[in-house]
């Protein structure tokens, strides 16, 4: 039986990273993260560019932005949470670095080599990997 993180699992390994605080998710999707990052005490909005899932997202009463999070400034918050795939993570990292964006970000990768050398490069933390398949970092800038 293949071992499965859902939101609410993911979400247990950061509670004490988010609790208490503002977070954005930058990719939100249907806002899955967000509802188990908002149970578990976090003041919640996300970012997402595609505007069917945007829709969905603020139909089930979430703050969501329907837009590309790279384009413009990230809304002001405490942590940023985002699952992307290389190219967009690569991009994220040039903004914030090129941005001097001071936070804390939450990011999760899906075991490709590239991303994790990134992370280790800027300093990351690496709070658990799944069969090489989905690793969470943190990374405070």
């Amino acid at each position: 039986m293949a071992y499965s993180l859902t939101p609410a699992k993911v979400v247990a390994l950061i509670t004490e990273k988010i609790n208490g605080k503002t977070v954005c998710d930058l990719g939100c999707g249907t806002g899955n993260f967000m509802e188990a990052m908002k149970d578990a005490g976090a003041t919640v909005k996300g970012i997402e560019q595609t505007t069917q899932l945007a829709t969905i997202a603020g139909d089930q009463g979430l703050d969501v932005e329907n837009r590309n999070f790279l384009a413009g400034d990230l809304p002001e918050a405490d942590v940023y949470y985002i699952y992307q795939d290389d190219r967009v993570l690569g991009e994220f990292v040039d903004k914030v670095l090129a941005d001097d964006i001071k936070s804390t970000f939450i990011v999760a990768i899906t075991g490709s080599t590239l991303a994790q050398l990134a992370m280790q490069q800027l300093g990351a933390t690496k709070i658990v990997g799944c069969a090489g398949h989905f690793i969470l970092y943190i990374w405070e800038t």
